[in-house]
C-alpha cells in the first residue's frame, strides 16, 4: 500500500514536466522571432544623418546632380567633382549608416580630383539627401549604384569602360556585386576597415574585360591616401 501511495503520488510529475518543456519551446521560438525581427529592424532602418564634410571645405569645383536609381524607385542626390575631361570617372559608394561624405571620402577625392580623376559622390537610397526610407544590405542598393554609372554615361558622356568605382565598408560589397551586374564593364575599388578604425587596404580588380589600369592606379592611390605604406597597382 505504501508503495502504491507513492506511486500515485509521482503521477502529476509526467504531465508537469510536459507543460514544463512545451512552455520552454513556446518561449525560446519567441525569443528567437524576436531576435530575428531586431536585427532586420537594424538591417532596414536608415537614419537621416547630415554631411560630414563638403567639396567646399577642399576649394573645389563641384556641383549638386541627382539621378534616378536604375530601377526608377528612387530619386539620389550627389556632388560631381570635374577633373580632367579625359580622365576615368570614380564613383564613391559609402558605407552602411554613413553618407556621401562619410569615410573621409571628399578629403580621398579632393586628392584623385587634384590627379585628373573626375568624381561622383551621392547618398545611396535612404541616407543623406536621396529618397528612401529603408535599407537592404546591398541589395536594392545595387540599383543605385547602377544609376550613378548609368548617369556618368547618359550626362557626362563617360565611357563605360573607363568607370571606377570606390566603396567603403558595406559600400564596398555593394560595388563590387554591381560591377557584376553591369556588361558595359567596372573596375572596383574597395575599402575595408579594420576594428581600430585603421583601414586594411584597397584592391582593384577589373570585373569585365578591358584595360583597368587607370582605375587600378586611383586604386592604390587610393590605397596610398588611407594607410601609412604604399600599394602598387595590382592591389599587393
Amino acid at each position: 500500500m505504501r508503495v502504491l501511495r507513492i506511486l500515485i503520488r509521482l503521477l502529476p510529475i509526467r504531465p508537469r514536466i510536459g507543460i514544463s518543456l512545451v512552455s520552454i519551446l513556446v518561449a525560446l521560438v519567441v525569443l528567437y522571432g524576436l531576435i530575428s525581427f531586431l536585427i532586420a529592424r537594424g538591417v532596414t532602418s536608415v537614419d537621416r544623418d547630415p554631411q560630414e564634410d563638403h567639396p567646399s571645405n577642399y576649394g573645389l569645383v563641384f556641383e549638386d546632380v541627382e539621378f534616378d536609381s536604375r530601377d526608377g524607385e528612387v530619386s539620389l542626390s550627389g556632388w560631381y567633382l570635374p577633373g580632367d575631361a579625359s580622365a576615368p570617372h570614380l564613383i564613391f559608394v559609402h558605407g552602411n549608416g554613413s553618407v556621401r561624405s562619410g569615410d573621409n571620402a571628399v578629403d580621398i577625392a579632393s586628392r584623385l580630383v587634384g590627379r585628373g580623376y573626375n568624381s561622383l559622390l551621392f547618398d545611396l537610397r535612404g541616407r543623406g539627401a536621396s529618397e528612401g526610407d529603408t535599407a537592404s544590405g546591398g541589395f536594392f542598393e545595387r540599383q543605385d549604384v547602377l544609376g550613378a554609372f548609368d548617369y556618368l554615361v547618359a550626362e557626362r558622356g563617360a565611357s563605360p569602360d573607363r568607370i571606377g568605382l570606390v566603396g567603403f565598408s558595406l559600400g564596398a560589397a555593394t560595388s563590387i556585386m554591381s560591377a557584376a551586374l553591369e556588361p558595359g564593364g567596372a573596375a572596383v575599388g574597395s575599402s575595408t576597415v579594420t576594428r581600430t578604425g585603421r583601414p586594411s587596404g584597397s584592391v582593384a580588380a577589373s570585373i569585365m574585360p578591358f584595360d583597368s589600369t587607370p582605375i587600378s592606379f586611383a586604386a592604390s592611390r587610393l590605397a596610398t591616401m588611407t594607410t601609412d605604406f604604399p600599394v602598387n597597382s595590382s592591389g599587393e
